[in-house]
């Protein structure tokens, strides 16, 4: 039983700690309306790189957005 709860906890732990997303609020000028975006970004995802990451918009995030970003 207690390798169990260890094994949870460590798979917990591995999933929070690489998670990258953030959330922000975008103001609408078209629709008037504040906007709650959420932004994954990659595991190795570093600001001063020249890498270029793709881009995937998800409409309707609400419901759809872990099941995208999980692939």
């Amino acid at each position: 039983m207690k390798k169990t709860y260890l094994f949870i906890f460590s798979l917990l732990f591995c999933v929070l700690s690489h998670a990258q997303v953030t959330s922000e609020k975008f103001e609408s000028r078209k629709l008037n309306s504040t906007r709650d975006l959420k932004i994954k970004l990659p595991n190795n995802y570093d600001p001063e790189s020249d890498l270029k990451h793709p881009v995937i918009i998800v409409f309707d995030a609400e419901y759809l957005f872990d099941p995208v970003s999980g692939q």
